[in-house]
């Protein structure tokens, strides 16, 4: 069956934790801030949490899969950035090394160690134990949708040769 949880004209990026029953989405207008609530309520709508407070934007929130980390972006200090909201505590900035001019999408691993991202059009991982990013790939051009498979392989999209291509990429 089909039922709404939510009814609002600026809702727009959602994820949805299995284990925990949680769903994650951002709120814009002008400015945009995520917020969380627990899908298992009737009450849920009325029940959502703020997760940001920005006066600027703050979209694409999405839950790790073990656990209620979060990552989302933001532009909070003026520039996109990605930033990882752990269960508990502040977040903190993905500190990547050059200016991010694009996000395409990025994606938890399955055992929330990683997080891939096309960031300019490249493939980048985010090692959530150092807190570094590293450019996979160096020599690829024009990647677009990232999505890990499984805890060593990602799966991505690009148009290098013109046409659309779809490649699996091993981490280890």
């Amino acid at each position: 069956s089909i039922h709404s949880l939510s009814t609002n004209s600026s809702i727009g990026f959602s994820s949805a934790n299995p284990l925990t029953g949680a769903i994650v989405f951002d709120k814009s207008v002008i400015i945009a801030n995520i917020y969380q609530y627990t899908i298992n309520n009737e009450t849920a709508a009325k029940n959502e949490q703020p997760v940001t407070h920005s006066s600027f934007l703050n979209y694409q929130p999405q839950f790790a899969n073990l656990s209620m980390k979060k990552a989302y972006i933001s532009t909070d200090d003026g520039s996109t950035a990605i930033m990882i909201q752990p269960e508990q505590g502040k977040a903190y900035k993905a500190d990547f090394k050059s200016e991010i001019k694009r996000v395409a999408n990025f994606h938890w691993s399955p055992n929330d160690n990683y997080l891939v991202a096309t960031i300019n059009s490249q493939l980048q991982l985010f090692t959530e134990k150092s807190k570094r990013w590293q450019t996979l790939l160096p020599e690829q051009k024009n990647i677009h949708y990232v999505h890990f498979s499984n805890d060593k392989n990602i799966i991505f999209s690009s148009d290098v040769s013109g046409d659309w291509q779809i490649w699996q990429f091993n981490i280890s």
